[in-house]
């Protein structure tokens, strides 16, 4: 009897392992077939990368416009703009929002289509003083070197905002004259929120009664070697990003003489909250994009990634874990909280009876601010600590389709202008200012036509931006691609 019920088990068992590979084996791939390589247009890629670099001159730091000095930045940035681009400025109707933001709107020839926005930012984050030094060619200099565009704003993101202008003037001189509208719409203050530029051109244009076919941000790009597949090149269209929200922890106890230290103050009660909150997991959340992410991605990834990818049924845990292996993946699922603030003391010798943090969260999909603060409750269980927002917040994204002509349109597109890349659906962990562009569209899309190593990449926010002048050609080419057939 033992061995029968051990063979029916064992049959079992194999029955099930049967299944598995099989759902694994024709688990339908989500890629289109490699299109006919596009080659870059023949417009002087030199001289738009002059105008690139000059762009990269003018310090229009995030912020910046609250002080008259920067102010002058910025308008010299949109003289620089006009002087540069004078078929777009001349046959598009331009407005100024918020002070220093552009709206540029050329009408299609059709009235009945919905227009595409195309979105990017002018500001910048500033460089510190002490890593001026470390530049290899200065951070407002707006050099081109050794095959490179360098500067604050190259790769983040006045490179988006001069290529689409380059792409639209080059495609007016040959006479270009789009069925859809095509929308370019710059922000100046995307670094800190978008409040005052991106807000206003959203406020604007839905007053208009405005509906777009598709809004096209920054956020995803191609990578090489990709994150996720580990494929020589994987493009990664954000299709969602998620929310933002911090949180004060505040302690109040009684101070007193340092020379008769208490068992516990506000200090250590604080600091034994934040080393909860630091080391507090989340529950993961698989559904929404995270689902479409992986059905993308699992049939590029090797054999046991794709079989629990296939199973989630039963493998579920597996692709949990694998997902919590490294931060870059684990934030994907997941609400991430850490300390990024702590404050508290006056004097050496005085213990102080107040003491607070600040918590940075990413809520994630599924997730809003106030359920993330409840959590944290729970996580510090300790009514000794208060916790109160802190800034701005707000939820997660809508996630934008996958199975859409839009979506279909950028991998397209992507696979002429790369060389066999992958694309999946991603999810941004920062914020973009597509947030005051949600009531717009359902396609809202956040993806950079570049391709860059993990090295250049490092230098988005960071040291020696700079972007090769050979993807600024390919960008711009893309741009010129992606008007033409999305106005077609």
């Amino acid at each position: 009897m033992f061995v029968e019920v051990v063979l029916i088990i064992s049959a079992a068992l194999a029955a099930v392992f049967v299944f598995m590979l099989l759902k694994a084996a024709y688990m339908p791939t989500r890629q289109m077939a490699p299109g006919k390589a596009q080659e870059t247009p023949g417009f002087d890629i030199e001289r738009a990368s002059g105008r690139l670099a000059s762009a990269l001159r003018f310090r229009t730091v995030n912020g910046g416009v609250h002080d008259e000095g920067a102010k002058t930045e910025f308008l010299k940035l949109h003289e620089h703009l006009r002087n540069s681009y004078p078929n777009v400025f001349s046959k598009a109707e331009v407005s100024v929002h918020g002070g220093y933001s552009l709206l540029v709107r050329l009408r299609g020839k059709d009235a009945s289509l919905k227009p595409v926005i195309f979105m990017g930012h002018m500001d910048v984050v500033p460089v510190e003083e002490s890593s001026a030094d470390r530049w290899l060619n200065p951070a407002f200099g707006g050099t081109i070197n050794e095959g490179f565009i360098w500067g604050r704003g190259a790769l983040d993101c006045k490179h988006v905002v001069l290529g689409l202008l380059e792409a639209l003037e080059e495609l007016l001189n040959s006479g270009y004259e789009p069925l859809r509208g095509i929308y370019l719409a710059f922000g100046h203050d995307e670094e800190t929120g978008g409040a005052e530029g991106a807000a206003a051109i959203g406020a604007f244009l839905e007053s208009e009664g405005t509906k777009a076919w598709m809004v096209l941000d920054e956020g995803g790009r191609v990578d090489a070697p990709g994150h996720l597949t580990g494929k020589p090149l994987e493009a990664v269209i954000s299709i969602g990003e998620k929310g933002y929200a911090s949180f004060r922890l505040e302690v109040d106890m009684p101070g007193g003489h340092s020379a008769r230290p208490p068992r516990e103050n506000a200090i250590s009660v604080l600091i034994k909250a934040a080393d909860k909150v630091n080391s507090h997991s989340f529950s993961p959340r698989i559904e929404g994009p995270v689902s479409d992410l992986l059905s993308f991605a699992g049939t590029e990834m090797g054999f046991w990634k794709r079989l629990a990818i296939a199973n989630m049924w039963i493998a579920k845990p597996f692709v949990v874990g694998w997902l919590a292996s490294s931060p870059s993946t684990n934030c994907l699922m997941r609400t991430t909280a850490v300390t990024t603030i702590l404050k508290a003391g006056m004097k050496d010798n005085v213990i102080p009876s107040h003491a607070e943090a600040i918590v940075n969260t990413r809520p994630a999909f599924g997730e809003t601010p106030e359920s993330v603060r409840c959590e944290l409750e729970r996580a510090i269980a300790d009514k000794r600590v208060k916790i109160v927002a802190s800034g701005h917040q707000h939820t997660p994204s809508s996630a934008s389709p996958v199975d859409c002509d839009q979506f279909r349109l950028l991998q397209k597109v992507i696979a002429g202008h790369f060389e066999d890349p992958v694309v999946i659906p991603g999810i941004l962990t920062g914020g973009t200012d597509t947030k005051h562009y949600a009531n717009l569209s359902d396609a809202v899309y956040r993806f950079i036509p570049v391709r860059l190593s993990h090295e250049l990449a490092e230098g988005v926010h960071g040291i020696n931006e700079r972007i090769p002048v050979d993807e600024y050609g390919r960008m711009i080419g893309f741009y010129m691609e992606i008007m033409k057939e999305a106005s077609s």
